[in-house]
């Protein structure tokens, strides 16, 4: 676990530039728009300037993460962003949402950026937000038209943790669950991770006694729409924004009447299910 010299680094970086093909498929994949911000709340730039972020709690920061987004500020006014196309089919299906109104004007002025390719006009709060990945993903050095870093050195003081970057890497405990994602909602939720969409339900209860994981939830429409995946889907199952359980390779069951909410997942695969099941029967 030796600490690689600058030359292996600058070796890498070379190599991973030249094998650009998988960044350049995964990048493709996105939708594009240009975010415009004013004069008075200007981007700025760092060392490290493509950062990126997920759109939903429970999202990574892969290119190829569900619900990601990738940000590149080309100017004090204007910031490259790419959506994940699970946000643009959100986007899509806005008018069908029961949302604020001011929550439901933002989602139809990118919808209708994302559409026309015209510059997306974003609040002061967005702005802040974007400056801060900045400030947060640079290793070193930050950058601006004008030589106006208040807000940089407020944000600092807030956070002196960033002044010294050392890793944007960051696990759990060896031999432990995964680190805790704090933007997930309390209680208990399942998330669902299909080909093609994604989604997260709130579990009401659990069936301990059930075939696979089997449980019960409020959002019977959400459900349906998940279970429709023919695809394998990988589910993760959190408790107070942890996770504590992963299945893979798996699809969804109702059980009993539909409107109760009660489904099960369970192995696509009827070898492993078969499996699950004796080793469940073996415990109990």
């Amino acid at each position: 676990m030796a600490i690689p010299s600058d030359a292996a680094t600058r070796l890498s970086s070379v190599k991973t530039f030249l094998n650009r093909d998988e960044h350049l498929a995964a990048l493709l994949r996105l939708y594009p728009a240009l975010y415009r911000t004013s004069d008075t709340d200007p981007f700025v730039i760092s060392d490290h300037p493509v950062t990126t972020a997920n759109a939903f709690p429970y999202g990574d920061r892969g290119l190829n993460s569900q619900g990601i987004l990738v940000f590149l500020p080309i100017s004090p006014e204007f910031s490259i962003a790419l959506h994940c196309p699970t946000i643009g089919k959100r986007y899509e299906l806005a008018d069908s949402a029961s949302l604020a109104d001011d929550r439901m004007e933002r989602i139809l002025q990118h919808r209708a950026g994302l559409r026309s390719g015209d510059p997306i006009d974003i609040d002061s709060d967005t702005t802040l937000y974007l400056n801060h990945q900045q400030i947060a993903q640079s290793a070193r050095y930050l950058y601006a038209a004008a030589d106006n870093f208040r807000g940089t050195r407020e944000f600092l003081r807030e956070q002196p943790d960033l002044r010294s970057v050392t890793t944007h890497i960051h696990a759990g405990e060896m031999g432990g669950p995964p680190p805790q994602r704090p933007q997930m909602p309390a209680g208990t939720h399942l998330v669902i991770h299909g080909p093609f969409d994604h989604g997260m339900l709130e579990i009401l209860e659990i069936d301990e006694n059930g075939e696979g994981l089997t449980a019960r939830t409020s959002q019977i429409a959400l459900l349906a729409q998940m279970a429709a995946d023919t695809g394998l889907l990988r589910v993760e199952l959190y408790f107070g924004g942890r996770c504590r359980r992963i299945m893979g390779q798996a699809m969804i069951e109702p059980v009993g009447d539909s409107t109760d909410g009660w489904f099960r997942v369970v192995h696509r695969d009827p070898s492993l299910r078969a499996l699950d099941n004796q080793l469940r029967y073996s415990r109990s």
